[in-house]
């Protein structure tokens, strides 16, 4: 039935233990790419900790200009990558610069088109985080922009 096979030589023991490593590898390689295809890693970097005002929707397409003293960094998109209608949050920084109050309707935009705002109140000097929850129902690349911050996100 069943034949032991004795390896007679070194070059077919090496040949023997080659085979096996590529059918390893084979096996691995695709256990990792039907993997990545069923549930794509997203990277998970850590959100600004800061004070999120709320977001709501606006009804104008055309924001007003920000305020010479509103500075605007560190964009940040979680996740970058998401499912169709996955909620995708984009935060910034938001900061006045100036020496008077600022009340503003900060626009965030997805390819061009505004599609939320957050009011934002700053006093002279004070900074915060805004968050607008973002929802995309078809699959491709989208650039999200805020005050001239901008980066991309794919739905998957």
């Amino acid at each position: 039935m069943f034949r032991i096979v004795s390896f007679s030589s070194a070059v077919s023991k090496i040949q023997a233990v080659l085979i096996i490593i590529v059918i390893v590898i084979a096996a691995v390689a695709t256990g990792y790419f039907y993997q990545s295809r069923v549930s794509p890693q997203q990277p998970t970097p850590t959100p600004p900790t800061s004070v999120s005002p709320s977001p709501s929707l606006i009804s104008s397409p055309a924001p007003s200009p920000a305020p010479a003293a509103l500075k605007v960094t560190k964009l940040f998109i979680d996740p970058i990558e998401a499912w169709v209608d996955q909620p995708i949050n984009v935060s910034v920084n938001v900061l006045n610069t100036g020496n008077q109050e600022i009340n503003y309707s900060l626009p965030f935009s997805v390819d061009g088109k505004v599609v939320q705002s957050v009011q934002v109140l700053l006093t002279p000097h004070e900074g915060v985080s805004a968050t607008a929850t973002l929802n995309e129902s078809s699959i491709g690349s989208y650039r999200a922009t805020v005050i001239g911050l901008g980066t991309t996100f794919r739905v998957v």
